[in-house]
């Protein structure tokens, strides 16, 4: 645990294992041993570790925050793939919800906890003013936002994973595409309210440009949308001043 090594006084560092691979599977030694994957943990440290920033673990109120968070996406998530098995076992509508009833009670209950924990984050109140950005999307953000020290907004579109990643190579240019490697969670939080924008004022005409001149698919597009609101959310965030729209893409 990270946590335990923290508390024992060195200095840690949390580390995607997609990029660690990657970075080994370039080295020249050959076969794979603890020794060998030690060494060369070492040395993507020491290629990179002006990059990084050393974990340090979240205060009580963040912590809990993201506990609340984590513990009802996973069930929101159990909810949904419980309720198309028994759809497809052949229970009735009713049925279906019967069974789920306590699950989905207990999901209501976290999202009560998690709005009255954001009710006391004064940091917080001024991400409400942004359209579209409700309780789940800040509720994985706000952590976040509070305790890592990002330098721009790239930087947290690189920490959920929607960062674009460059296909070029000579006079070729291929299309850029979303990285994936990031914080799941966060990532998911940023489509839904991309997803749920598509229908405001301020965001639907963004959302038909990206479609109609940009000529990308629905979920392209979606993503697009989540990956602008996520800027407007850093920014709010760190100017502490409510949103205000602006015109474009």
């Amino acid at each position: 645990m990270p946590e335990l090594a923290y508390n024992m006084g060195f200095t840690v560092y949390v580390l995607r294992p997609s990029k660690v691979k990657k970075f080994l599977g370039g080295s020249p030694t050959k076969g794979k041993s603890d020794k060998i994957d030690g060494q060369g943990i070492a040395s993507y440290l020491r290629t990179y570790v002006h990059q990084l920033h050393a974990y340090v673990p979240l205060p009580s109120f963040e912590k809990q925050l993201r506990m609340l968070f984590r513990k009802k996406a996973a069930l929101t998530d159990k909810i949904a793939s419980m309720r198309l098995l028994l759809k497809t076992l052949g229970d009735s509508p009713k049925q279906i919800e019967m069974t789920l009833r306590n699950l989905v009670q207990r999901v209501d209950a976290l999202k009560a906890e998690i709005s009255k924990m954001l009710e006391l984050a004064e940091d917080a109140k001024v991400l409400f003013t942004i359209p579209a950005v409700k309780d789940n999307l800040i509720a994985a953000v706000l952590p976040i936002l509070r305790t890592v020290p990002f330098k721009s907004k790239y930087s947290l579109d690189s920490f959920a994973g929607i960062d674009l990643k460059l296909n070029e190579s000579g006079k070729f240019k291929g299309k850029r595409m979303m990285s994936h490697e990031g914080d799941t969670r966060l990532r998911r939080a940023v489509y839904m309210a991309g997803l749920a924008a598509t229908s405001t004022k301020v965001w639907k005409p963004i959302y038909r440009s990206y479609l109609e001149d940009k000529k990308l698919k629905p979920i392209q597009a979606i993503n697009a949308l989540g990956r602008k609101i996520l800027h407007c959310v850093y920014g709010v965030y760190k100017s502490q001043q409510p949103f205000r729209a602006t015109t474009g893409p």
